[in-house]
């Protein structure tokens, strides 16, 4: 009674194989009556026969989005978003369609459209928040999550953006208890059951976070949720169960190179060879359907990294990002120079290691991986150039310029 036909049709697709069926049934009920309501009228306006194709396009993209599916999707959504391309329902619809097929730049994009088009809006907002969070626009996001509370402190979609901008402000406990405030608010906000996983995992709280992820599935198995089950289940030592989420993760989008990599991530945790080759494929298919996806590419190389007879690969890995699909962001580019460094270490190539350990520092001078390899690689090269002399030297024989554990990434904190 509270709530829009347009912002029920979503809810009734992923309840039952047969939603799209019933939301035609009741918009074409409530269309004899005239009882749609505003937000219908004014999306639909144009003549009835135009009114009811549109409608019925609207709900074709919508199984298509609740099932994950971007073939679906997408010939629906370019329709729509052509024929109306400033409406606030549709650009939501477009940006979860941006979203699904890899594109946060533009998802982000019709989100910030719908927010300064109607600034009182509080549905759908929570997923600009996270678009906001995932973009790490932080002042952007604390400015959204005052807004929404001054519009309804009771919603959820408050307490989630309130919850996402405490988490990228580092406030780990005040994220998590916001986040159990969304979710209690709303038992079947997805957004609201992955945030409060996501911060669970920051505070160590496994079990919890393992509980959030599996109620999101069953909400609506997302990527997303997937993921953090994936990381959950591996933080808790249950193998098993990671590896069985991150290939239902492939099974929702086998298109995804993301979902892909998830398999990549519950190998690792696995000792071996059998599972170390496994590690491998995963990631190299990951990096074959997305050639720039760097957390694809840092999964690889570490894994050729732990097979001694594979850093040259680990290597050539890291080389093909920085040349050909260099990130645009600073803290990825950080990462990037860091780990080809540290390759470059473990290959004797210590010269080069230095230019690389630099250029991290020239974009931001205060990382502590880069400064201390740079430090040991340059006390290193002193140490060899000595004895080149015939001084002998003390220096460090080994030339490991940063220790393979600090490298490592910490959980909850990756290039994802």
């Amino acid at each position: 009674k509270d709530a829009s036909y347009l912002e029920c049709v979503p809810h009734l697709i992923s309840l039952s194989p047969v939603g799209g069926q019933r939301a035609r049934e009741i918009f074409k009920a409530h269309y004899e009556k005239n009882s749609l309501g505003d937000v219908v009228q004014n999306i639909l306006v144009g003549g009835s026969a135009h009114y009811r194709k549109t409608i019925h396009c609207w709900i074709d993209a919508m199984e298509g989005l609740e099932r994950n599916s971007v073939r679906q999707a997408s010939p629906h959504v370019n329709k729509l978003t052509k024929e109306r391309p400033k409406q606030p329902e549709i650009l939501i619809m477009r940006a979860r369609w941006d979203g699904l097929r890899g594109k946060p730049d533009k998802a982000l994009e019709a989100y910030e459209m719908v927010s300064n088009m109607d600034d009182k809006r509080v549905a759908n907002m929570e997923k600009y928040a996270a678009a906001l969070r995932d973009s790490r626009e932080g002042e952007k996001l604390r400015i959204l999550a005052q807004r929404l509370f001054e519009i309804n402190e009771n919603s959820c979609e408050s307490w989630v953006a309130s919850a996402m901008a405490s988490d990228l402000s580092k406030e780990k406990e005040k994220a998590l208890s916001y986040a159990q405030k969304a979710k209690d608010l709303n038992p079947r906000n997805q957004v609201a059951l992955v945030t409060l996983g996501e911060c669970a995992m920051k505070m160590k709280k496994t079990d919890l976070a393992i509980a959030c992820f599996r109620s999101a599935n069953e909400v609506k198995p997302s990527l997303k949720s997937y993921h953090g089950l994936v990381k959950a289940c591996s933080a808790a030592g249950r193998r098993k169960e990671a590896i069985e989420s991150a290939q239902a993760a492939t099974e929702l989008n086998t298109h995804s190179a993301f979902a892909a990599s998830l398999l990549g991530d519950a190998h690792k945790r696995v000792s071996g060879d059998i599972a170390l080759k496994r590690t491998k494929d995963a990631f190299a298919k990951a990096l074959q359907m997305d050639p720039s996806l760097l957390r694809a590419a840092f999964g690889l190389a570490d894994a050729c990294m732990r097979d001694n007879n594979d850093v040259e690969r680990a290597k050539f890995v890291i080389k093909n990002i920085l040349e050909k699909h260099p990130p645009k962001d600073a803290q990825s580019k950080v990462m990037l120079h860091v780990k080809y460094a540290t390759i470059l270490v473990e290959l004797n190539e210590r010269t080069e290691a230095v230019q690389h350990f630099q250029s991290a520092l020239g974009i931001e001078p205060n990382n502590a991986r880069a400064k201390s390899g740079l430090e040991a690689c340059e006390k290193a090269l002193r140490a060899a150039q000595a004895n080149a002399r015939g001084g002998g030297g003390a220096g460090n024989g080994d030339g490991n310029a940063v220790d393979d554990a600090e490298m490592e990434e910490e959980d909850g904190e990756d290039e994802d």
